[in-house]
């Protein structure tokens, strides 16, 4: 919990303790710190060989994690698993439902590096062993709306990563969403590209 202003940790609260889950589920409260920081709060407090993100305002089929297990556990060379998205609006959500397909995780990091379409919905379409999280030092909290794609071109270079079967995740948009403040856009592109000019499409991407 972020600093929530809303009644989320309240309900959060009474969720684990009216069915018994003080073992099962950890709940960490900072003020403000941060996407990334908080990301990385979690990672480092996690226990278990994988680690999944869920953004607030995503949805998550019942199957997913089993289904990107499954694909992880088959082939023990892939760091991590994404899986096809559909994207939909608050307003008249099926009317406005796109699905975003991803055959090639190269592809869709190169695409996402250029702004061209849709990117991995990476907070809350990965699942990734917790050993390659620790090896890539994490969420870089320097980054504001582009700490997801910096962590995919981070990803993509340290090894492979899968795409499961079916669509799994649904990705909400929004008007107050933080990846459309246009001028932190301006900010993280300048920095992916210092930052990545190396392994960016053209390059050794």
């Amino acid at each position: 919990d972020d600093g929530s202003t809303d009644n989320s940790l309240r309900v959060v609260q009474e969720f684990v303790t009216v069915n018994n889950l003080e073992n099962r589920i950890k709940i960490f409260t900072c003020k403000n710190s941060g996407q990334a920081n908080v990301r990385n709060l979690g990672i480092r407090e996690s226990k278990g060989e994988f680690v999944a993100f869920l953004d607030a305002d995503d949805l998550w089929s019942s199957t997913k994690l089993e289904i990107q297990k499954k694909a992880l556990d088959q082939d023990l060379n892939l760091i991590a698993v994404v899986c096809p998205y559909f994207i939909f609006n608050n307003e008249n959500a099926f009317r406005k439902l796109r699905l975003v397909k991803q055959y090639n995780f190269k592809k869709v990091v190169k695409h996402w590096a250029l702004f061209i379409g849709f990117g991995a919905g990476l907070e809350s379409n990965l699942l990734i062993r917790r050993d390659a999280l620790i090896d890539l030092e994490m969420f870089d909290e320097s980054f504001t709306t582009s700490a997801g794609l910096d962590l995919a071109i981070r990803i993509n270079k340290l090894g492979r990563v899968g795409v499961a079967q079916g669509t799994n995740m649904a990705y909400r948009l929004s008007t107050n969403q933080w990846h459309k403040d246009l001028s932190e856009l301006q900010k993280n592109a300048s920095k992916i590209f210092i930052k990545h000019q190396n392994d960016l499409p053209g390059n050794s991407f």
